[in-house]
């Protein structure tokens, strides 16, 4: 017959379980043997591999007097806990880059490292992790703000330099240079690329449907990031680089529209206006 357990909580002896047997020992005196196997919390007990599953330290608790709200809190541990798969209370490097997605994970897990990972250490501990953002909010960005790019980033998209007093020091890739004989004038290019700047709030060479909703300031602005994602994000996911977006206005100019009215509503987006759909073969 296999092991059974005893426990009893009452008894000053359950600091430690025993595993009883019914097998008689070496020497065949039919006495039961009995031997520590399983750690006692309380009442229950956990086995080794349950103890290794559960944190070692859990994720802090919200302050009463934080400057991060309940839900910025509870979306800040789920962005953690989303990241840290193997429950270890750290996200590590390889944790992170299989976490992020897209062409340039590489660099977003770079960026994050670089702005989070303030003991160099190598993993991002969960006091790491929510003392940045409240860095973040400290630095004057909107409760509501900060919410926003959370939602982003659970959704793995590019990790975005914030203008906290930190920075990401990553090497980014450059604008696109404009080709010979391209269709754009070199004022036109450099209109685009003014435009693209401004956009990409972190200078990473790419833009996050965050970055691109800042832009657009007359209203509907979710609804003009949506159309312009709609149009320019070609491979779907979730950001546009500088390549996607010259392409995109290569396309515009081959398709009929006179130079000066590309610049023209270049420079109503500059201002915060709304996108529009251009007739293009492509559709918002």
């Amino acid at each position: 017959m296999g092991g059974m357990t005893s426990c009893c909580p009452g008894d000053s002896t359950s600091a430690q379980e025993v595993v009883v047997s019914t097998q008689p020992d070496a020497s065949g005196s039919g006495e039961v043997s009995a031997k520590p196997s399983l750690t006692q919390h309380g009442t229950q007990f956990m086995t080794n591999s349950a103890a290794k599953a559960a944190p070692a330290i859990p994720f802090p608790q919200r302050p009463r007097n934080s400057t991060l709200s309940e839900e910025l809190w509870g979306k800040s541990e789920k962005l953690f806990h989303v990241m840290d798969t193997d429950n270890s209370n750290g996200v590590t490097r390889a944790e992170a880059i299989a976490f992020f997605h897209g062409a340039f994970k590489k660099m977003s897990v770079d960026a994050m490292f670089n702005e989070v990972d303030t003991d160099h250490s190598d993993v991002i501990s969960a006091d790491e992790f929510m003392k940045f953002w409240k860095g973040v909010r400290v630095a004057g960005y909107s409760d509501q703000e900060i919410q926003d790019e959370m939602d982003e980033l659970i959704e793995g998209n590019a990790w975005v330099d914030w203008n906290d007093g930190r920075n990401v020091n990553t090497k980014h890739a450059t604008f696109p240079k404009r080709p010979w004989l391209c269709r754009l004038s070199k004022k036109a290019w450099m209109k685009c690329e003014e435009l693209f700047v401004k956009m990409d709030g972190n200078g990473n060479m790419v833009i996050s449907k965050n970055e691109g909703e800042r832009l657009f300031t007359n209203g509907f602005s979710k609804i003009s990031t949506n159309a312009m994602f709609n149009e320019l994000d070609v491979d779907q996911n979730g950001s546009i680089t500088a390549k996607e977006f010259m392409k995109f206005w290569v396309n515009v100019k081959g398709s009929g529209y006179k130079e000066s009215l590309i610049i023209e509503e270049i420079e109503n987006l500059l201002q915060g206006g709304a996108w529009v759909d251009w007739n293009d073969g492509r559709r918002t």
